[in-house]
């Protein structure tokens, strides 16, 4: 039976999850840009269709694989990236679980995808902010020394840090500028003016096609208004005279 005294943490773990989770993400981005620009294609033929949620699976599998099989940070590292490519193909396909119909195109799918990551990270978040114990970090130690003489990073792991990197000062540079904020705002109060007239009009039924507007789930009656009010929200934090009193 295993004891809290039997677990020892990996102190680099969180940058691995974190790895992951970008490698997932932006496999779903390009899988949908992918079928969006080739117009849906089929593997397959003669009745049969292999989903990509099939290649998903096939990659968490190699990578749990390689988790159990190797210590070196390098391998740990492409494991990382190579479990969150297997996620973003399987979860990507997270409509067709879920609808009655298997639809890929069910429309709240985004949006729960969106509140997945957003809860994994927040739990990665969560593992990664609790210190080790004295054990634990005698043992890391241990283990950093015996992989030291091979090195510890991977072409992955570098061009994964370049790119975070790259986008860090592209981000800082964007934000710095005193228009940023003015344009962003104005961009969000349009998108939530869009989105009040939407719920007004579903909620009335006042449509060209009411019959069809009807009948849209609750869940995205919800969403649209959660979303807006979570717009006008920010929106107030960012504004200039918010911004004044908070570093006054």
């Amino acid at each position: 039976m295993i004891t809290q005294q039997h677990i020892i943490r990996d102190e680099r773990a969180s940058g691995l999850l974190e790895m992951m989770l970008v490698f997932a993400v932006a496999t779903i981005f390009v899988i949908r840009a992918f079928l969006a620009l080739t117009n849906y294609p089929q593997l397959g033929g003669d009745g049969l269709h292999i989903a990509h949620t099939l290649w998903g699976g096939l990659g968490m599998l190699v990578s749990i694989a390689l988790l159990l099989s190797f210590w070196n940070p390098a391998m740990r590292q492409f494991a990382a990236a190579l479990g969150g490519i297997g996620f973003g193909f399987f979860v990507d396909e997270l409509g067709k679980f879920i609808a009655a119909d298997v639809d890929y195109f069910f429309q709240p799918t985004i949006a729960l995808l969106y509140i997945l990551f957003i809860i994994l990270f927040l739990a990665v978040r969560v593992l990664g902010s609790r210190s080790l114990t004295a054990a634990e970090i005698s043992a890391n130690r241990n283990i950093i020394a015996m992989m030291s003489a091979e090195g510890d990073t991977s072409r992955i792991n570098r061009f994964y840090t370049h790119i975070a990197e790259l986008l860090q000062k592209a981000y800082l540079a964007l934000v710095s500028n005193r228009w940023f904020a003015p344009v962003f705002s104005t961009a969000f109060i349009f998108v939530a003016i869009g989105q009040i007239i939407t719920i007004i009009t579903l909620v009335t039924g006042n449509t060209k096609d009411s019959t069809s507007e009807r009948h849209i789930p609750l869940l995205e009656h919800v969403a649209s208004f959660v979303s807006t009010a979570f717009i006008v929200f920010g929106v107030i934090l960012t504004s200039p005279h918010t911004l004044y009193h908070s570093h006054s």
